[in-house]
């Protein structure tokens, strides 16, 4: 009896917290296997919704899958077979062929017999969920969330009214309504410009499957992510701008190559932070809202930040002639203090970028594009579409090119702002030092290319949930290279 296709996976903790989540809606789910991912869907009760979990293959150990295949299959059965071997090490999947069943082999730390369950197949019933549209988009902080689930009074059947502005949404029922604000950080509103007002309806309900989830997507970042972002920002300069404002942190270091110069900032937003007090700078007339900036030793502050099991504190005096980090245990034991020499601040901003119209790449997509095509100081020029982007690498010396294509189909890419005028996005950057776009990309899900609102330039966004790693060319690079490095519309 032969397999369809292998899957297999060492951590298969999302799997059993996503079945027992999906468990609270209905007994069944459908299971889908296709090349990039594993799925379970099912649907609520009435009003009726659409819940779905999706596993993307570069989570597993092996992910060996050809064909697209659906069935329909319990949901306690398959949460049972995953608790009753959670001590296990590794999880199997095999679809087998000319049979209603799909078998879960485990292996134990100690390299025992293998386990094995057996779960049935049956005939799908759910609905497919929709391609997503993204080039209008909502983000709210799941604490945002769970207030609305609470503070909304709802009852079964119960729906709530959302309405979307450029700087706002709103949660509102027949007699309550909840406001949170873009300007204050509460929400990320992508799509809407101007005047522009959307609204539509969610469903909210069982309260306890949605209150559930806001604590399921709670992202951990901490002093990990933050000594990756740092270590990217080293491979382009040990000079950086240190900034506070009430808002974010950020550390902006500038890279010149003889074709072009680069900037890079990485911002990290108050609710990154356990604390974030921002006071008054004492060199700003006491305004509350001046921001303090200066420029540090990056290899010295990077050196002073501590494990994952640690905390880091970072105090900035109001003379603002240095910047005192100290780290700590978990515990609360001390284990260093080092104080910064700190100069005024000469970097340029990265600016503003331009939401409406916009390219993202599948980060380990993205890497390839870099591995494959980047050179030191050669242009790589995208071109994107509805259904796919095309990059393309220009060498200066040799007049050849190479090329990589990326689907939509395939959800390796996707493209916003589009219209009936519009056919292509064009844009292009230069991936050099290539350490540093790889080494960005990898805390990332997606890379995405924006247009600047400052200048004819590309913007590239590395993002997780509370900071970005952006990066672009700024005017005073050097003038023939500015319209190369410019996101626009062709018609």
């Amino acid at each position: 009896m032969t397999s369809m296709f292998l899957v297999r996976v060492k951590n298969f903790r999302p799997l059993v917290d996503g079945t027992s989540r999906l468990a609270q809606i209905a007994r069944e789910s459908d299971i889908i296997f296709t090349p990039l991912s594993l799925m379970l869907t099912t649907s609520g009760p009435s009003p009726r919704f659409i819940a779905m979990l999706q596993i993307f293959h570069q989570c597993f150990t092996v992910y060996s899958v050809n064909i697209d295949h659906r069935s329909r299959i319990s949901l306690e059965s398959l949460h049972d077979a995953l608790l009753d071997c959670g001590s296990s090490s590794s999880m199997t999947i095999h679809l087998l062929e000319n049979t209603n069943l799909m078998a879960l082999r485990f292996e134990t730390p100690n390299h025992e017999p293998q386990l094995r369950h057996d779960v049935v197949l049956l005939p799908p019933q759910e609905q497919s969920i929709e391609e997503i549209e993204y080039s209008k988009s909502l983000a709210l902080d799941p604490r945002d969330l769970r207030q609305v689930i609470k503070e909304l009074p709802l009852f079964s059947g119960d729906s709530v009214c959302v309405t979307v502005t450029s700087s706002r949404v709103r949660f509102s029922i027949a007699s309550r309504e909840l406001i949170f604000k873009k300007e204050k950080g509460r929400c990320e509103i992508l799509g809407h410009d101007g005047d522009a007002v959307s609204e539509f309806r969610i469903v909210l309900y069982p309260m306890l499957f949605f209150l559930n989830l806001t604590y399921d997507v709670q992202t951990v970042l901490g002093l990990g992510l933050l000594r990756n972002s740092i270590s990217s920002l080293l491979t382009l300069s040990n000079s950086a701008e240190f900034k506070c404002s009430p808002q974010s942190m950020s550390l902006t270091v500038s890279y010149t190559h003889k074709f072009y110069n680069f900037i890079s900032v990485l911002r990290i937003f108050d609710r990154f932070f356990t604390i974030f007090s921002f006071g008054p700078n004492a060199n700003a007339n006491a305004d509350i809202d001046a921001d303090y900036a200066f420029e540090i030793q990056l290899s010295d502050f990077f050196r002073h930040i501590p494990d994952e099991d640690s905390h880091l504190v970072i105090l900035i005096p109001k003379s603002c002639t240095s910047l005192n980090v100290l780290s700590a245990t978990r515990s609360g034991n001390f284990r260093s203090l080092a104080s910064l020499v700190a100069t005024p601040s000469e970097n340029e901003e990265v600016g503003q970028f331009d939401l409406k119209l916009f390219v993202a790449i599948e980060a380990e997509k993205f890497r390839k594009i870099i591995t494959t095509l980047a050179e030191d100081g050669d242009p790589v020029l995208g071109t994107a579409s509805t259904s796919s982007v095309r990059f393309c690498a220009r060498r200066r010396r040799t007049e050849k090119s190479s090329e990589l294509v990326v689907s939509a189909k395939r959800r390796e890419c996707l493209a916003g702002g589009f219209d009936d005028r519009v056919d292509e996005i064009r844009f292009s950057f230069t991936p050099t030092p290539k350490e540093f776009f790889v080494g960005a990309s990898e805390s990332a899900k997606f890379v995405w290319f924006f247009g600047s609102t400052d200048w004819p330039t590309t913007v590239i966004c590395f993002t997780t949930q509370w900071t970005n790693l952006l990066a672009c060319y700024p005017i005073s690079a050097s003038s023939f290279l500015l319209h190369s490095f410019a996101l626009k519309k062709i018609s």
